[in-house]
């Protein structure tokens, strides 16, 4: 008798901080993806999952989808990643300053623990 192997698949989906997009953008993901052209989105009682896509498939003005959120798409695309989850809404409507330290707290966390897998 042969034996079966199963294959899986396991993805990385790192989660990052709500307070990388704006008060608006957090309104448009908690419409979901039924109301956003542009990714898939999952909201949960913490946050979202987003879906990132490729590559940039149009412009963001043409997909609608704001720049913060572009942004994070393209950090997901440049450290390879299918998905983010964007976690800890009680971060939102953080000041400027306090995002800053946010994105050089994510900087620093992918720069340490990423480049070991890819």
């Amino acid at each position: 008798m042969s034996e079966v192997t199963q294959i899986f698949n396991v993805d990385i989906i790192p989660a990052i901080s709500t307070c990388h997009v704006s008060q608006e953008t957090a309104e448009q993901l908690d419409l979901g993806d039924s109301e956003n052209s542009w990714t898939i989105v999952a909201a949960y009682e913490r946050g979202w999952f987003l879906y990132v896509q490729p590559e940039d498939l149009m412009s963001v003005s043409e997909l609608g989808m704001p720049a913060d959120l572009a942004d994070v798409m393209a950090w997901g695309r440049r450290h390879k990643v299918q998905w983010v989850r964007m976690d800890c809404r009680h971060g939102l409507g953080h000041d400027a300053s306090r995002r800053d330290v946010a994105n050089d707290r994510l900087r620093i966390w992918a720069e340490a623990h990423l480049s070991r897998l890819f």
